[in-house]
């Protein structure tokens, strides 16, 4: 049976646009790893630059710290001497001048200490930059199953909707077989996110908390019982004839399609929000895959 020349056309353009979103998607993709990766890189430099100043001070506070002690003990044993050998005019003048001393060390003490303080702060930032950073790198892998599951379906949808589904029959079981590994793969990434969030324990809690989110709600959509009822339902349709039962499920893969679709521009909000707050390059990326109705 020729296929209908109205729908060839409709198939060919839908291909063509499909191939030229996916190239864009994938183009963005690896810009997207490469800023991550650049970032990450840039924090664990930075980070260690920071531990070495970080040790400096530490080391500078203590050799200050034992200064003065040392002033102290000295001033101690100058102002018992004084006390002996002076008059009373005398030892106030003396003991005037050991409480200036001790002031200005303490002066001292206190700059190093807060600079101490400053340094920690900066380090323990920028090893939260850098986690939460490794956080999304490893999120928009997993976000990448969703996509491609979303593509699957949104052919699906053509091919049993919007076109002749007996004279595609081996286009929809080839879009079935890839739903079903990425259903796989996307479950085994999914129990293994939790371990890989405890490896990073200094991310952003918000980040991680919206990451996980989007996650959990594309596995509500990839777990739902329509998608596995598609997947197994929709072969023996095809052998059948079973139009209704076809047209059903090409309106179901619309559907979790059209999910997956909301669930990725959450994806990139997140993307461009986190981007912004840590005035990080721009991060993130676009896909438009059409829905149509």
């Amino acid at each position: 049976m020729e296929d209908d020349p109205r729908q060839k056309i409709l198939r060919e353009k839908h291909q063509r646009e499909k191939q030229e979103l996916q190239q864009k998607f994938e183009a963005e993709q690896r810009k997207t790893q490469t800023e991550l990766e650049n970032v990450i890189k840039e924090g664990q430099r930075k980070i260690g630059r920071l531990e070495n100043e970080k040790k400096e001070t530490e080391q500078k506070r203590e050799i200050e710290l034992r200064k003065y002690e040392d002033e102290m003990k000295k001033m101690a044993d100058e102002y018992k001497s004084a006390m002996e050998q002076h008059k009373t005019t005398e030892t106030d003048l003396k003991k005037q001048l050991i409480d200036q001393k001790k002031s200005q060390m303490q002066k001292e003490h206190q700059f190093f200490a807060q600079l101490l303080n400053k340094q920690v702060a900066e380090l323990e930032k920028e090893r939260e930059r850098t986690s939460t950073v490794a956080v999304l790198k490893h999120f928009l892998t997993i976000m990448q199953t969703s996509h491609e599951a979303m593509e699957s379906l949104s052919m699906v949808k053509i091919y049993c909707i919007e076109s002749s589904p007996a004279s595609h029959q081996a286009h929809i079981n080839f879009e079935l077989d890839n739903l079903r590994g990425l259903r796989e793969k996307f479950r085994d990434q999914y129990q293994k996110f939790p371990q890989f969030l405890l490896n990073e324990p200094k991310a952003n809690r918000n980040t991680v908390e919206s990451c996980r989110h989007c996650i959990t709600q594309v596995d509500q959509h990839i777990n739902d019982d329509m998608i596995r009822e598609l997947c197994g339902l929709l072969p023996s349709a095809l052998e059948n004839g079973n139009q209704l039962r076809i047209k059903n499920c090409g309106r179901d893969a619309k559907f979790l399609a059209s999910e997956l679709k909301l669930i990725e521009e959450k994806k990139s909000k997140l993307l461009t929000e986190y981007g912004r707050l840590a005035n990080l390059p721009a991060i993130g990326s676009s896909q438009n895959l059409s829905i149509s109705n």
